[in-house]
C-alpha cells in the first residue's frame, strides 16, 4: 500500500478498516470517489470484516441492487433484502458488546443501521457510516467528493485501486471500542506513519 503523500484519493467504503482511516488521518485532504467505476469484485465497498468475539473473521453484507447502465459506485443502491441492518446490529453487538469502549461509541453507529438506508445510493450510506466513524475516531481531516481544480498530480495519493478490505482485516470498529480515545493513536503506532496533525 503507498505512503501518502498530500492529498488522498479514496473509494467508498462501509465500516472500513484501520488502514483505511489511517489514509484519511495522515492527509491534508481526503477525497472520496463516489463515481469511482462499478466493480463487483471490489467487495469492501459493501462488504467489511469484522471480529466474532472468539476472534474469528465475520463479512458482513449490505445487499445492493444493480439498476441498469449503473457504471458507478453512486449508482448502486442499498437493497432492503433479509433486513440486513438488523442482522449487522446483531453481529455488532455479539462481536464488541463487552469490549471497552462500546457502550460509549455504539449509540453514535446505532441509529444508521435502519431500514431507511434501503434505496438509497450505496455511497450515500457509507458516506453517512463515514462520518460516524470519523467523528468516533477524532479524524478532523476535511473530506470531498472531489478534488479541487488545479491540483497538482503530484499531490496526490491515488489509493482508489486498494484493497482495505481484503483478506481478513478487520473494520475500524475493533479499534474503536477496544481502544476509545486512544483508537487513532493505536492505528498510528500500528502503521508506523506519524501523524500530520489530524
Amino acid at each position: 500500500m503507498p505512503q501518502v503523500n498530500g492529498t488522498v484519493l479514496l473509494p467508498p467504503q462501509y465500516l472500513g478498516t484501520a488502514a483505511y482511516y489511517h489514509a484519511m488521518a495522515v492527509a491534508p485532504l481526503a477525497v472520496i470517489d463516489t463515481a469511482t467505476r462499478h466493480d463487483k469484485r471490489f467487495k469492501s465497498v459493501h462488504r467489511p470484516t469484522i471480529l466474532s468475539p472468539g476472534g474469528k473473521p465475520v463479512t458482513l453484507t449490505v445487499p445492493v441492487t444493480h439498476t441498469p447502465g449503473a457504471r458507478v459506485w453512486e449508482d448502486i443502491r442499498v437493497s432492503p433484502h433479509g433486513h440486513w441492518w438488523t442482522v449487522h446490529a446483531g453481529a455488532i453487538e455479539s462481536a464488541y458488546g463487552r469490549t471497552p469502549f462500546f457502550e460509549y461509541y455504539y449509540p453514535l453507529l446505532r441509529p444508521l443501521l435502519d431500514s431507511s438506508a434501503a434505496g438509497m445510493p450505496i455511497t450515500l450510506f457509507t458516506s453517512m457510516i463515514d462520518a460516524a466513524l470519523r467523528g468516533m475516531l477524532g479524524i478532523d481531516t476535511p473530506v470531498s467528493a472531489t478534488l479541487p481544480p488545479g491540483l497538482d498530480a503530484a499531490a496526490v495519493t491515488d489509493m482508489r485501486g486498494c484493497r482495505f478490505g481484503a483478506g481478513d482485516e478487520p473494520s475500524v470498529l475493533h479499534h474503536i471500542f477496544t481502544y476509545g480515545p486512544q483508537a487513532l493513536n493505536t492505528i498510528m503506532n500500528e502503521h508506523g506513519q506519524a501523524d500530520s496533525g489530524h
